[in-house]
């Protein structure tokens, strides 16, 4: 079963409302939006002159009729700051008000907002479905070299640890591409918080895995300086 499935679990408490995206947009950065002038399916002169306005999802306005800049050959550009993107989801709508001489038309762009800015597509998640495999299946191998090994206790914890680093780095990659594709905002904090904690973990095994390789390193230097010392009073 897909990864992204799991989002099933929460759609008992938090619906969550699917539009069609022509591009994405990344959350929390300055963006500029550029487009060509038609009317009629005719490019645009250049003295044509172009006005946006932006709807959040939810239908409420976030821009209103805002002349763009014309930077040549008949396009134009939106510049969007970091403020106007900082709410995910999908469904915003671009509405694009075009006037040349005594023509006009508009056009209508839907687009989303996300993490990334990438446009969640099949063969995307199939990639990323694939290297979460990948990485739990070696986690697992090195949780059974755990349970079996004979070797020294480092070695033995090593094993267990690595495996911990490997399956915390696939649940990282498993909620890092659920936060691309959630369009709920509520949820996308949810799974935001959670890719949070699990780093934490990331970086606290990642210390405890260094801190026990130093102190086996200082025991070992320490033990072959006192049998070196022991043999000189042979």
């Amino acid at each position: 079963m897909r990864y992204r499935f799991l989002i099933l679990l929460s759609l008992i408490l938090l619906p969550m409302i699917a539009a069609e995206s022509s591009f994405y947009i990344p959350q929390d950065q300055n963006y500029s939006i550029k487009f060509t002038c038609e009317i009629d399916n005719a490019i645009c002169s250049a003295t044509a002159t172009c006005n946006a306005s932006i709807d959040y999802p939810n239908s409420s306005s976030l821009i209103s009729n805002e002349q763009t800049t014309l930077i040549g050959n008949s396009r134009y550009n939106l510049s969007l700051n970091s403020n106007q993107t900082s709410l995910a989801g999908d469904g915003y709508t671009l509405a694009l008000l075009c006037f040349d001489g005594n023509l006009n038309g508009t056009t209508t762009i839907n687009f989303g907002i996300n993490p990334s800015g990438i446009s969640p597509t099949q063969q995307r998640t199939d990639t990323i479905t694939r290297s979460v495999y990948f990485i739990f299946v070696i986690s697992l191998i090195l949780f059974i070299a755990f349970l079996f090994t004979k070797q020294s206790t480092p070695v033995k914890w090593t094993y267990f640890a690595i495996s911990i680093l490997f399956f915390l780095i696939g649940i990282n990659i498993i909620f890092i591409g659920l936060e691309d594709e959630i369009v709920n905002p509520k949820l996308s904090t949810f799974f935001l918080t959670f890719t949070a904690i699990s780093w934490y973990f990331y970086w606290f095994i990642a210390g405890l895995l260094i801190i026990m390789w130093i102190l086996t390193f200082l025991q070992t230097f320490f033990y072959n300086q006192n049998m070196n010392n022991l043999r000189r009073y042979d």
